[in-house]
């Protein structure tokens, strides 16, 4: 997989501070951590949006997370 490439983990490194904050969630300084279990692609998505759903978020939510706050940044910055 691309992203379990040295040279791809050399060019997009994880943020330390992230890393310091979250090590449960992001791992250790230094330490890499593939995907996690079950959205280790795109075509697992499907799988992010029934674990949200599922631990209660709302729709509005989970399409947010998902691209629409994307989406609203990019029309606010280049117009539709």
């Amino acid at each position: 997989m691309l992203l379990e490439q040295p040279e791809t983990r050399q060019a997009f490194p994880l943020s330390r501070r992230w890393r310091e904050r979250q090590p449960n969630i992001f791992g250790k300084w230094g330490e890499y951590r593939p995907q996690p279990e079950g959205i280790q692609h795109v075509g697992l998505l499907p799988n992010l949006t029934a674990a949200l759903l599922s631990q209660g978020y709302p729709l509005e939510s989970v399409a947010a997370i998902l691209g629409k706050n994307w989406l609203r940044v990019a029309r606010e910055v280049w117009g539709e």
